[in-house]
């Protein structure tokens, strides 16, 4: 099975810059989902963020995005507790939309669990939750009902 640094990222990397606009923190952020982790795992994203991205790219451009009016809920890094207390910054530079996930949801105590789960676990799990649900942001912004 190739390894994602084998397959193309690029489509990814372009659309994923639309919420991620720092090209070190963008980097840093598709490294933890497809260069860490198992090989099954990384796969998986890449071929799942790929589709997405391609509907992304597939759907009209509408309006610019206006990542700032989506609420979101912070992804934590996972510190060990004596780094954890002098952290500045414990946050991943992806964040999770919870727009169209607080319409799908039935209440805000369902929409807790969820983003609770989206953003638990090693970095590629919850970089790759985050990044699937931005995507999924830019297609409903693109042609749902936001537009």
């Amino acid at each position: 099975m190739p390894t994602p640094p084998e397959l193309d990222r690029a489509a990814i990397d372009r659309v994923l810059a639309l919420v991620v606009t720092d090209d070190r923190q963008r980097t840093f952020v598709l490294r933890c989902i497809l260069d860490e982790g198992p090989q099954h795992h990384r796969v998986a994203s890449w071929a799942l963020l790929s589709a997405l991205a391609s509907l992304v790219e597939a759907a009209p451009p509408g309006a610019p995005f206006d990542q700032a009016a989506v609420p979101t809920e912070a992804v934590r890094m996972r510190l060990p507790p004596s780094v954890a207390a002098s952290a500045d910054d414990p946050d991943f530079p992806l964040s999770i939309p919870t727009r169209h996930l607080r319409r799908s949801l039935a209440n805000d105590r369902e929409l807790g669990i969820a983003v609770a789960a989206l953003g638990d676990g090693p970095p590629h799990h919850a970089l790759a939750n985050a990044a699937m649900l931005w995507l999924l942001e830019l297609l409903a912004e693109r042609t749902g009902p936001t537009r």
